[in-house]
């Protein structure tokens, strides 16, 4: 299967979804990329992804975090 960074060339912008405490599917973040590795602070997409991803899938349990975060930005622009 391909890897995250293997295919994120081919686009211009990038929605990470996550599950964070309350429900699935949460927008963490929609933008372009190079604004989406700013924003979580990781270079790689793969990164970005485990940044989101709960801790017993491995991740680093930021979902929350981040789908907070993402709020705060989208509403004040």
């Amino acid at each position: 299967a391909p890897t995250p960074d293997r295919v994120i060339g081919l686009f211009d912008d990038v929605i990470v979804l996550a599950k964070d405490s309350a429900r699935t599917g949460r927008l963490a973040y929609y933008g372009s990329i190079e604004d989406a590795r700013r924003f979580f602070q990781r270079e790689k997409m793969a990164q970005i992804v485990k940044s989101v991803n709960r801790k017993e899938e491995g991740g680093d349990g930021l979902a929350d975090e981040f789908v907070m975060k993402y709020g705060e930005v989208a509403q004040h622009g």
